[in-house]
């Protein structure tokens, strides 16, 4: 048999047996749809009410039925198509309307609402007056009055028509805005219909029209309590209960409707308000960030969450969330300050502070936030902005913790009214224990001794050894302080009693047995021995001690014996190579060393495990110096700077980059920022400040700069430079050379020496410039700048001399030009023309546009014959802003022109041209004669 007909066959058998198998009429599927019904199982009903519409589109019954369900199970837009087709298949109109009338006022089909009642002929008085009743609220939403009030009345004059009839009336006074009269309709309406639906939502809807959310609330208790399956209503409680401020109740409806629509961003918005409220921050902020993940721009969640993280102490995320509706908080609002406080323990001073100036009224409450923000700023450098803060605070602060808190400022600020003001609150603290406050009371001991040491004050310092001294937990800290104000004031005896007295409380105390061990005399070398002995006693038991480590090692130096102390740390790094620590206590070691590859690793190692930037910084920035590693000193330094834009350190790194680059213009604006706007007061940044401005000609300010620093600042090398340099511009040539070289012998840096070679050149004579500028490279080998100004000062006196320094320089550095360009021309004149036109070319190659090169360039041309090329390079060189008006190029140009007969334009150009020198007539008659 062919096999395709053997296919079809079986297809065909299978067609048979399924169409057998399934064969109902529309009729039975409609009474399996009733049965299914009855057991509320709408999901098989619908099924079997498709399969009866299937069986017959046109059958009205089934289509009701359907339409019916889809109503009951609040599907309003399933409902509209078969309840319209029933009613166009000619099911019974005064059943399919009242039902239609429903779904369309739900749907708020309200054209398709008005047009029912031409179809509404037949229907009981109460379905006809739920119709009117429902086109009445569709015009009053509408805001057509006219055709609303026109409808009141046909509804007033509908006899039988139930609590619809009743509700005309209220809507009459609705229209008539008398709110107070239809909620006096309702609730008639109410006791004699009770639980009416429309009544109880056209209520509700009043009482929260006339501003009484409360009684709102308990007519949609009424409502859900009766009809517990309508959402829509729930979520409208559940908003009013959390406005109110009752999330308990508002959570219970919450939970429900979250079962059915978890990820409603109202609902969870809600539930996490109820739960920030019940003191429930880490669930608050859970829900509060699910409904921002569906609804971002919802700024009541975003608060909610900015409060929840804040209370978890979650404060990055805190500040995330409440930078976002910032700007739209009241000036007193809470979740400012946290949002301020927040960025101040994430280290965002700058931000805080734009953050506080949002507040308004700053009262008592604020001042310790103030107090710590003003301290932020301090270690970020802000000085200026810190006062700002200080002058902030409120004239009259009551609590003591508060102007500890103020008091602490001011000394940092340097204001010894700070000393006072912490006293007299530390004294009321002192007679409440139950005083709270956000810092710790010893803290602020240990801050006011500070300030009692800082001013000489020994005897108050003295006083509060004493209190702590009689406390069990603090008395080793007295002993301490007792200790140390003894030893600033010269009683060594009677520190080292007091560290005896300590250590018999901690025998095991390492730092009171350091601090016995630096009081051991140190006047002979058996006495740093002794010393020596003892710090290796201190180290067999301590041995990660690190202020022994760094004095047994500087001990040894001074002993000259070898040192061990580096090898120490190394095994102390391979027992725990994660500690940063160890790896910059070793680098500060092997810098002291001159072991500057060696540094480098170490401090390294300590910025891989942490990165933020720290005081060995300027240590690493060194050794990549003296290592040569210039583009890592350059990356460093703009790491720091941009992580600590005020950190004066940083700052020095990046004005001395700007410095060594020639960006003149950046390094001083750097300064003047720190000194100006910040309100630096950094000695080194105001002398580099002052060395620019000399540097740069700025003489008269430069002065000013110099005269408000302290004398015994003036001494240092750098400020000699600055003096030295206002000396020259003043033409005090003696003084001048003085400072210069004062300044060179403490810092032989090249640039000092070439300060000093410039005074000494101008005081005293060229040779004694040659002769000084001979010493220093002789020390400095590779010191390029002074290199070339020897080779400069010879090119004259000495050629050979000259040649051999140039080609040190390009040793040094083949890419510097002028080297090239100079040793081009000796070896023209010295008529070694290939040597002259390969370091010419090689200045052109690097300053392909500079006049002097181009001269050089054009002059070995000439001489070689090739005249087209020559006068190229030369027009060029004329042509130059830096040469154009130079006689010598002048005469190179014209005899070029003269070379390639170009005759009647070196005569104009001679005519137009103004000689600088007598000379020049000369050479150029001389020219004449050679070329005509």
């Amino acid at each position: 048999m062919n096999k395709k007909i053997i296919n079809l066959a079986a297809s065909a058998i299978v067609a048979t047996a399924l169409v057998g198998c399934g064969d109902k009429t529309s009729a039975e599927y409609v009474d399996s749809a009733n049965k299914s019904l009855e057991n509320k199982d709408y999901k098989t009903a619908i099924i079997e009410l498709k399969n009866a519409i299937k069986q017959e589109p046109n059958e009205a019954s089934a289509r009701f039925l359907l339409g019916k369900v889809y109503l009951d199970l609040k599907q309003y837009s399933f409902a509209e198509k078969e309840l319209e087709r029933a009613l166009d298949y000619g099911y019974a109109a005064n059943e399919v309307i009242p039902l239609l009338s429903k779904v369309y006022q739900k749907n708020g089909t309200n054209k398709s609402l008005f047009k029912l009642t031409s179809k509404a002929k037949g229907l009981k008085p109460k379905d006809l007056a739920e119709l009117k009743f429902y086109q009445i609220q569709a015009y009053v939403k509408a805001g057509n009055d006219a055709k609303a009030n026109a409808m009141i009345d046909e509804l007033k004059g509908i006899s039988g028509g139930g609590p619809y009839s009743k509700l005309a009336f209220v809507y009459d006074l609705i229209l008539k805005s008398e709110f107070d009269g239809a909620i006096g309709q309702l609730n008639e309406i109410l006791e004699r219909y009770k639980n009416q639906q429309d009544a109880l939502k056209i209520k509700a809807n009043l009482q929260l029209r006339l501003q009484k959310p409360e009684a709102a609330a308990q007519t949609y208790e009424e409502y859900v309590a009766a009809y517990p399956d309508e959402p829509e209503v729930k979520y409208v409680l559940a908003q009013l209960y959390s406005d109110l401020g009752q999330p308990n109740k508002a959570e219970v409806i919450v939970d429900d409707l979250l079962a059915t629509y978890p990820k409603q961003p109202i609902l969870l918005q809600i539930k996490s308000t109820a739960l920030m409220q019940d003191k429930n921050y880490k669930d608050a902020l859970d829900y509060a960030e699910r409904s921002l993940t569906i609804n971002p721009e919802d700024s009541s969640t975003r608060l909610v969450a900015g409060v929840s993280s804040y209370m978890t102490q979650d404060f990055e995320k805190s500040e995330s969330h409440l930078t976002l509706v910032a700007s739209l908080l009241k000036a007193d609002h809470p979740a400012l300050r946290m949002l301020a406080d927040a960025q101040i323990r994430l280290g965002r001073s700058l931000d805080a502070n734009e953050t506080v100036k949002m507040f308004d009224n700053i009262n008592e409450d604020d001042a310790g936030l103030l107090a710590g923000l003003g301290q932020a700023l301090l270690k970020d450098g802000e000085i200026n902005k810190a006062k700002d803060v200080l002058n902030k605070q409120p004239d009259e602060l009551e609590s003591a913790a508060a102007r500890a808190g103020v008091a602490t400022l001011k000394l940092s600020l340097n204001d010894v009214s700070g000393i006072v003001d912490l006293e007299q609150a530390l004294a009321e603290m002192g007679q409440d224990n139950a005083t709270e406050t956000p810092v710790n009371k010893e803290q602020l001991e240990v801050t006011l001794v500070q300030a009692y040491i800082s001013t000489s004050q020994y005897d108050k310092a003295l006083e509060i050894a004493k209190k702590w001294k009689q406390s069990q937990e603090s008395e080793v800290k007295g002993w301490m302080l007792e200790a140390k104000i003894n030893a600033i004031q010269g009683d060594f005896d009677s520190s080292r009693s007091a560290l005896e007295s300590g250590l018999k409380v901690e025998p095991e105390n390492s730092i009171i047995k350091f601090q016995l061990i630096e009081l051991l005399p140190l006047k002979t070398d058996l006495q740093k021995q002794n010393m020596l002995a003892e710090l290796d006693k201190l180290l067999v038991t301590s041995p990660t001690f690190l202020p022994a480590i760094t004095k047994h090692y500087l001990l040894s130096r001074v002993l000259k014996q070898p040192q061990t102390m580096t090898a120490h740390l190394e095994k102390l790094i391979e027992n725990n190579p994660n500690n940063s620590i160890f790896h910059v206590t070793l680098g500060r070691l092997q810098v002291a060393e001159q072991d500057f590859s060696g540094s480098v690793k170490s401090f390294e190692n300590a910025k891989r495990l942490n990165n933020k930037p720290a005081p060995y910084w300027e240590l690493l920035a060194n050794s990549y110096i003296k290592t040569a590693s210039f583009d890592k000193t350059k990356a460093l330094y703009q790491e720091w700077y941009q992580a600590q834009p005020n950190d004066p350190k940083a700052i020095i790194g990046m004005i001395k980059l700007y410095d060594g680059s020639g960006e003149f213009k950046k390094a001083i604006e750097l300064a003047q920022s720190y000194e100006n706007q910040i309100g630096g007061n950094n000695l080194e940044i105001r002398g580099l400040h002052a060395y620019l401005l000399a540097r740069t000609g700025q003489f008269k300010l430069a002065q000013a700069k110099v005269d408000k620093l302290p004398e015994q600042v003036k001494s240092l090398p750098l400020l000699k430079t600055t003096i030295g340099i206002l000396q020259l511009a003043e033409n005090d040539l003696g003084n001048a050379v003085l400072n210069l070289t004062d300044a060179y012998k403490a810092n032989p840096s090249s640039m000092n020496a070439n300060w000093m070679i410039n005074a000494i050149a101008r005081y005293q004579g060229i040779d004694a410039a040659l002769s000084a500028t001979k010493t220093h490279i002789e020390k400095f080998p590779k010191d390029e700048l002074n290199t070339l100004r020897y080779a400069q000062l010879q090119t004259s006196r000495n050629e050979n001399e000259a040649i051999e320094h140039y080609k040190k320089v390009i040793a040094l550095n083949d890419l510097n030009f002028v080297a090239h360009n100079n040793l081009a021309y000796l070896y023209s004149e010295a008529k070694n023309y290939s040597q002259a036109l390969k370091h010419a070319e090689k200045a052109k190659e690097m300053k392909p546009n500079d006049g002097r090169v181009l001269d050089t360039l054009g002059t070995i041309e000439l001489k070689l014959g090739n005249a087209e090329a020559a006068l190229k390079h030369l027009t060029a060189a004329i042509a130059d802003k830096n040469t154009h008006n130079t006689d010598n190029v002048f005469v190179n140009y014209v005899e070029a022109l003269y070379a390639n007969k170009e005759f009647k334009l070196a005569e104009r150009k001679i005519s137009q041209y103004t000689f600088k020198s007598d000379k020049t007539s000369t050479q150029l008659e001389q020219l004449k004669a050679k070329y005509l």
